[in-house]
């Protein structure tokens, strides 16, 4: 007789977090190898769905392996912030997390939604239930601390039931729900021509059904050129099909480049 055993990673609960199996695969469509930190606390994006806060940047950095990601904080006075937002808030009830730390020195604590209950992570696994809402999941880097992370689960429940299947199709479906890069192939093609109005104000199309709310954007260097003049460009509004940006050279057809 042969017993066909289920497939247990069926039987897993969902992870609220997307891009946190880093073991598996890890979502990087930055394409950088290394993040640095942000200013002022300001929240600066790493790896897909991941943002950091810092002080400044040179004091903190996530390090992108093949299989972990590294977070490192240097700064010998303030903290540094590691996390992502949820899709949504989710009602009350039990709620869990656990992460697989590879490697740690100083502190570093984890938290969900709530910054006043922290959880100081060890080497190996560490499990955290929680009885309320969730929205976000979180690490919090004292001065000097360093982690390594192999993967990370926040669940409905009071147990860790295993990490489901990684698909990498999949994972990159839902990071673009939340996240979306426009970029030209190399640094410096034109991506669009395209003319201003009497405000220096253009448009570019993009498509941004199936996101989960209207995003906010952000610019990384993007200019535009009208017979040799150069100008950088703003942001001006955002559209379901396309974003308004602003430049100084009004009533002109010009040239676009995104760094």
């Amino acid at each position: 007789m042969k017993i066909r055993l289920p497939n247990w990673r069926s039987l897993c609960n969902d992870n609220l977090l997307t891009n946190s199996n880093f073991r598996s695969g890890i979502i990087n469509r930055g394409g950088y190898p290394s993040y640095g930190g942000s200013t002022g606390h300001a929240k600066a994006y790493t790896i897909d769905m991941w943002y950091i806060q810092s002080a400044n940047v040179d004091t903190a950095k996530v390090i992108v392996n093949s299989n972990s990601i590294i977070i490192k904080n240097t700064n010998t006075s303030n903290d540094v912030l590691f996390g992502q937002s949820l899709e949504r808030i989710f009602p009350s009830g039990d709620y869990c997390y656990f992460v697989r730390v590879k490697s740690v020195t100083g502190t570093v604590n984890a938290f969900m939604t709530n910054y006043e209950k922290l959880t100081k992570l060890v080497v190996g696994d560490n499990f955290v239930k929680e009885t309320g809402q969730v929205g976000a999941f979180g690490l919090q880097l004292k001065p000097n601390s360093t982690i390594e992370i192999e993967y990370i689960k926040v669940e409905k429940g009071s147990y860790f039931s295993g990490m489901p299947a990684w698909r990498m199709y999949d994972e990159i479906e839902k990071c673009k729900r939340s996240y979306k890069i426009i970029k030209a192939k190399s640094q410096g093609d034109v991506i669009a021509i395209v003319p201003t109005d009497n405000e220096g104000i253009f448009q570019i199309p993009m498509d941004i059904s199936g996101m989960r709310k209207r995003p906010s954007v952000y610019i990384k260097d993007i200019w535009t050129n009208s017979g040799g003049v150069y100008s950088q460009a703003s942001t001006h509004s955002v559209y379901d099909d396309s974003i308004l940006f602003k430049c100084d050279t009004k009533n002109a057809t010009v040239q676009v480049y995104f760094d």
